[in-house]
């Protein structure tokens, strides 16, 4: 019997190693926000993705694909705000489950955890 870890426990290690890395990073993001260290914005450039979207709002089409995005995450469906903004961060949360569901989890851990800390610091 060898006394070397297996690789799979190697991979599993690496695995909570890289979870708990991203865990802290959010939390620490998340009082840089509240800092005002770092902005909440995101933004980003493509062409594609610009015309779509203008094309959408223009075609009185946003609030269709916002609604099947707030249906996709099981959401409220009732009060829809049709603008750009509010597609595009349904539909990042959407891609972001589909291809890497497991970062997800641990952002919403990440970030329950940093609300209740808040909470409790009242």
């Amino acid at each position: 019997m060898s006394d070397k870890p297996d690789a799979e426990a190697l991979f599993e290690w690496s695995d909570e190693m890289a979870s708990l890395q991203l865990y802290k990073a959010i939390q620490n993001t998340h009082q840089q926000i509240d800092d005002k260290e770092v902005s909440h914005n995101l933004s980003f450039r493509d062409l594609h993705l610009a015309t779509l979207m203008h094309g959408l709002e223009e075609a009185d089409q946003l609030t269709e694909v916002i609604f099947a995005a707030r249906t996709k995450l099981g959401r409220d469906t009732d009060h829809i705000r049709p603008n750009r903004a509010e597609a595009l961060r349904l539909l990042m949360r959407i891609g972001l489950e589909e291809v890497a569901p497991e970062t997800v989890e641990v952002a919403v851990e990440a970030n329950k955890e940093y609300a209740i800390d808040k909470v409790e610091e009242f």
